[in-house]
């Protein structure tokens, strides 16, 4: 699956190479943060990084939501608009209170077969452990309100993580639609020491909803005025 704009093909010596694409990633993206008493702010933007930087970044998100938790918060705020992907691993681990245990996702292969991952008591598995936290935090107030902020520069791996909060009953997506890479890819060494990266499946939400391409938000709104948005929905009656 070499045309689906996600898979490259990079040398045992020099640079990826990336093969044509026909989607479009730019977007101007404000770094404006959410500052209300009631409303938890967490910024995550793409990773890339050894398996202890990866267990850094999940325990500092954690952290930053253990911080920003009250008995009186009236929701949170996930900003993804800087995420152009990565590793998603540590993302999703580090989410997971947010996210709540269980399935936050699929991937599905061209035969159909669904994979499932998602977040457990601090870990983000796919068929086993990846990232973990420990110790992990737990909500005071579980399944409060949760706005999700995209833009086009949402790619990969941040399309997985806006799809898994995107799933969630009590979640809202403002902003623009995604890059529109929600696909995984699948590594291939090869003889003569250079890695092939694959497109072998599509990323599907935790009720089994596919994507493949762009993840739409609920609200288009304009770049400047989305956090504004995002705030007077949580804080609505």
């Amino acid at each position: 699956m070499i045309d689906t704009n996600h898979s490259f093909y990079r040398p045992a010596n020099g640079a990826a190479i990336i093969y044509p694409s026909t989607v479009s990633c730019i977007e101007t993206v404000l770094s404006d943060v959410a500052e209300h008493e009631d409303i938890g702010y967490i910024r995550v933007d793409g990773f890339s990084g050894t398996s202890a930087e990866a267990t850094a970044l999940a325990t500092n998100i954690q952290q930053r939501i253990r911080e920003q938790d009250h008995a009186g918060i009236r929701g949170w705020i996930v900003d993804l608009r800087h995420n152009r992907g990565g590793n998603m691993w540590p993302m999703i681990a580090g989410l997971g209170p947010l996210l709540g245990n269980g399935i936050a996702g699929y991937f599905i292969n061209p035969d159909e077969v669904q994979t499932s991952w998602g977040y457990e008591d601090g870990v983000a598995f796919i068929s086993s452990p990846i990232v973990t936290v420990q110790p992990y935090y737990e909500l005071l107030v579980p399944a409060q309100k949760i706005a999700v902020l995209s833009s086009r520069q949402v790619a990969s791996s941040g399309e997985a993580a806006l799809i898994a909060l995107k799933g969630l009953a009590h979640s809202r997506v403002f902003g623009s639609d995604s890059c529109g890479l929600s696909t995984s890819n699948s590594s291939f060494q090869l003889s003569d020491g250079a890695q092939l990266l694959l497109t072998t499946a599509t990323m599907a939400d935790r009720h089994l909803n596919a994507y493949g391409g762009q993840v739409a938000v609920d609200e288009h709104v304009a770049q400047q005025n989305v956090l504004a948005q995002a705030m007077a929905w949580i804080l609505a009656p």
